[in-house]
């Protein structure tokens, strides 16, 4: 747990860092494309290609800071205040985040889906982040068209968490279920086939003092 804490926050500060980074190349974008609106009048044959680049940049920047956005609250898994429990819709927005790059390589897209409302969960931010991308991964790893979308969503239904990682046509055996069910040991998270989705149940947090 020390070494742990040692690497969240030592992650925690150089995202904040990149962080500011970002700033810096959101705000020279925006003064490039504040200067191009000024200028609209005057003739440069490059300003089309040069409006394409600024939105180009803006577009990545935030992508970029919802990644580390992503990343922090990695990083800030092993702090006293997420070991036992966490919300699991901040946490299936992060592992979206954070498996872009994971579903692009398998010519497939994650989205996430729903209302973003908080969903208290009896179990850390770290092993429920486990649970979501390891049930993910599974997915990712079925066969299937390219261009395929799998879409995660948490909610709360009859007292327990759940994460819905639904995708089109996903018909899930009983033995996949049962091996989820076994990777998944030590997350709190129970894996269940429903139409179209993959669904990991966690239990719901009670009061906290």
């Amino acid at each position: 747990m020390r070494e742990a804490r040692f690497m969240g926050t030592v992650t925690a500060m150089a995202m904040h860092d990149m962080q500011n980074v970002l700033a810096i190349i959101r705000e020279s974008a925006g003064l490039v494309g504040d200067l191009l609106e000024i200028n609209k009048n005057t003739p440069f044959k490059h300003r089309d290609a040069l409006e394409r680049a600024v939105g180009h940049i803006t577009r990545h920047v935030e992508r970029g800071k919802g990644i580390l956005e992503a990343m922090g609250r990695l990083a800030h898994a092993p702090d006293d205040n997420q070991l036992d429990h966490s919300d699991l819709a901040a946490c299936c927005r992060a592992v979206v985040q954070l498996t872009e790059r994971l579903a692009h390589m398998k010519n497939a897209e994650v989205r996430l889906a729903g209302p973003d409302r908080g969903i208290p969960v009896g179990v850390g931010t770290l092993p429920a982040m486990t649970a979501l991308f390891l049930g993910l991964s599974h997915l990712f790893g079925l066969p299937g068209p390219d261009g395929r979308v799998v879409n995660v969503e948490a909610l709360a239904r009859d007292g327990l968490a759940v994460a819905r990682l639904c995708l089109d046509g996903l018909a899930l055996e009983s033995g996949a279920v049962a091996g989820l069910d076994e990777a998944l040991r030590g997350t709190g998270a129970r894996p269940a086939a429903a139409e179209g989705c993959l669904e990991l149940s966690f239990p719901l947090a009670g009061p906290r003092d």
